[in-house]
């Protein structure tokens, strides 16, 4: 458990200082960790839940990396929703 703790306090790291070269696993790892929910749609289309506040996103096919531009919007909605 602490093992898993601390790599999920390492990827909210990353995030916080916007770092693109976060996995698309790692970030749903974190998003399902503090509890959002998640709902696929049509295409590659994903949206996470988490209380009032919704992230739409795109789920990261050909590279595994995240982009800047949604590690940005990862980290408002975490923002919004109080968890950093």
């Amino acid at each position: 458990m602490a093992s898993r703790k601390r790599r999920q306090e390492a990827i909210l790291a990353r995030i916080r200082a916007g770092n693109g070269a976060t996995s698309w696993s790692d970030v749903q790892s974190l998003l399902l960790s503090v509890g959002a929910e998640r709902h696929e749609r049509e295409g590659s289309r994903v949206v996470f839940v988490l209380g009032d506040h919704v992230l739409h996103a795109h789920q990261v096919h050909a590279r595994r990396d995240c982009g800047v531009a949604l590690i940005s919007r990862v980290r408002a909605f975490l923002l919004k929703a109080g968890v950093l």
